[in-house]
């Protein structure tokens, strides 16, 4: 398959939320019954308060979540190697876990817009990665990047790529069902080394699967986007659709207002100025700007906080010419982004990129 044309991307979304509900821990405790463990005290050991346990509604931070992931990693160690947890996990997924938001997904009119929908309230689901489906004449295609966070510690790496390789497989299992079990991935590349179980990956996705490649991606036939789910259904989906959007609403009001902003910053294509983001919550922009005061926040500093993390991954990963990177951050050409990038690190992007 031809990967020479450039691909646009057509939605970005970033699955890591400040906060989501609890229903996830339930998976993860069922992992730990399987791997012989008392899932609920372990639970309670990493602070998981018992209503969480109980109320799958329950809100959790992303930490708590963390403590939880780290601990199910040390216990499947000695027993099988973490890729092959990821893969379980994936496997056992099913749109039906996603509820409302689940059923919203399955009638979209196009996968696009099913797409679209799960990344757009990504506290109703249980991923880690910033997310980008993209489009180009020779493929269609997906991809999944996350940074390791190192003040985790040793096991910072591991917790990454698991997180990441589980992403990937899941929304792979998530677009098969969505698409009445008629798609699979025609190629799978992974930022990994080959591991000596590789005839795992490829049994698992059905495909050819690529290791050492410069990031995680799901590539699929050109027009993927275009194509209607199995059953696609305009007025059922705008039913669930509604629905799941004041059940997020409600659940963003107990979120910080600099955790939502930092949330769209890194969601939208292109990064979003002030008054779009006050849009999309619901507010005015002077009202956005009085409660970032509150926080000791500006909506300006948070944007470029935003933009040059995102310049830095696109840079470091995924090899974009500078157009591109220009086009997706919001700047009005290639020379406003190369002095405000070399304004905040010192270098022109070049430079970074070669250093």
């Amino acid at each position: 398959m031809s990967t020479s044309t450039p691909p646009k991307v057509l939605v970005r979304g970033n699955l890591q939320t400040p906060q989501r509900t609890s229903f996830g821990l339930q998976l993860d405790m069922n992992q730990f019954e399987e791997l012989g463990v008392d899932g609920r005290q372990i639970m309670l050991e990493c602070g998981i308060p018992a209503i969480a346990i109980e109320e799958p509604d329950h809100p959790i931070s992303r930490q708590q979540e963390q403590r939880i992931l780290l601990r199910l990693l040390e216990v499947v160690k000695p027993q099988m190697p973490s890729s092959t947890l990821a893969l379980e996990n994936a496997a056992n997924v099913s749109i039906n876990l996603f509820g409302l938001l689940g059923l919203a997904a399955m009638h979209a009119e196009s996968h696009l817009v099913a797409l679209k929908t799960l990344l757009a309230y990504p506290e109703l689901t249980w991923g880690h990665s910033l997310v980008e489906g993209s489009d180009s004449p020779d493929y269609a295609a997906i991809d999944f990047s996350l940074a390791a966070e190192e003040h985790l510690g040793s096991m910072a790496f591991e917790l990454r790529d698991f997180c990441l390789l589980r992403d990937l497989a899941s929304s792979a299992t998530l677009i098969d069902e969505i698409a009445a079990y008629k798609l699979r991935p025609s190629r799978v590349q992974l930022p990994f080394a080959e591991p000596k179980d590789k005839w795992r990956f490829i049994q698992h996705f059905g495909c050819p699967v690529d290791f050492g490649m410069e990031k995680a991606r799901l590539l699929y036939p050109p027009g993927l986007w275009q194509e209607a789910p199995g059953r696609a259904n305009l007025l059922i989906f705008k039913g669930y659709e509604k629905l799941v959007s004041r059940v997020v609403i409600a659940y963003r009001q107990q979120g910080s207002t600099t955790d939502l902003v930092k949330h769209y910053l890194r969601q939208q294509v292109p990064t979003p100025n002030r008054e779009s983001v006050a849009e999309l919550l619901n507010i005015s922009p002077r009202t956005l700007a009085r409660r970032l005061a509150r926080e000791d926040q500006s909506f300006v500093k948070l944007r470029q906080q935003a933009q040059l993390s995102l310049a830095k991954d696109y840079l470091k990963h995924q090899q974009l010419s500078l157009q591109t990177i220009s086009q997706r951050l919001g700047f009005a050409d290639n020379a406003a982004f190369s002095r405000a990038f070399k304004s905040w690190t010192g270098f022109a992007p070049s430079h970074w990129q070669q250093k």
